[in-house]
């Protein structure tokens, strides 16, 4: 099925922060890191390390929601980063889920062909057909930033649910955020810091 705004929405954040990490992170872990198109539970997952992208519409929400008890858990890992990602939707400015696509594909291949294809397979994964039309729905990024969760980030976590809640959902205000904002370098850093060995 084609995709509706809130999941096109999902999936720009996504593509977003794809591009900006294989800018200064090798698209080889970058691409093998997006996990959304195995719905895991978090977006980007390197070694210990985990992305969970947030997308919204507009600035004027003040709070980002969370869909499960996972997505935010650290238990397991050494370093979690909350990315939230605005967005504007117009109908003659910006880029479609394929042109934006395809930006990145054209910068992947000047930069690993082996990432290239592998970014193409997990679009379609992720849902996004090449016959599907998108036109219309046309996104621009205003924002990024990233938090890193750690320590009393307001979260809930699956280890903490009482027996017999069996999922969640809840809203994080971004005022009460604000002192785990890390820059994008930075959290960049903490995610792909650590070369994997892919090797079994």
């Amino acid at each position: 099925a084609r995709l509706s705004h809130n999941e096109q929405q999902g999936l720009m954040g996504e593509l977003y922060i794809i591009r900006e990490a294989i800018k200064i992170k090798n698209p080889d872990d970058v691409v093998a890191s997006w996990k959304a198109p195995e719905e895991n539970a978090k977006d980007f997952i390197h070694a210990a390390q985990a992305i969970e992208v947030k997308s919204r519409r507009s600035a004027h929400s003040s709070s980002v929601r969370i869909t499960s008890s996972e997505q935010l858990d650290t238990q397991n890992f050494e370093h979690v980063v909350l990315a939230v990602v605005t967005l504007t939707l117009s109908k003659n400015q910006g880029l479609d889920l394929h042109a934006y696509a395809a930006v990145i594909i054209s910068e992947l291949q000047q930069l690993s062909p082996a990432a290239t294809g592998h970014f193409e397979q997990k679009i379609v994964q992720r849902g996004l057909w090449p016959e599907h039309e998108y036109t219309e729905e046309l996104w621009s990024f205003t924002n990024v930033d990233f938090y890193e969760v750690l320590g009393d980030f307001p979260r809930i976590e699956y280890s903490a649910l009482s027996s017999g809640v069996s999922s969640v959902t809840y809203s994080i205000e971004l005022n009460a955020i604000k002192p785990f904002e890390v820059d994008g370098g930075n959290a960049f850093d903490l995610v792909y810091l650590h070369k994997v060995n892919y090797e079994t």
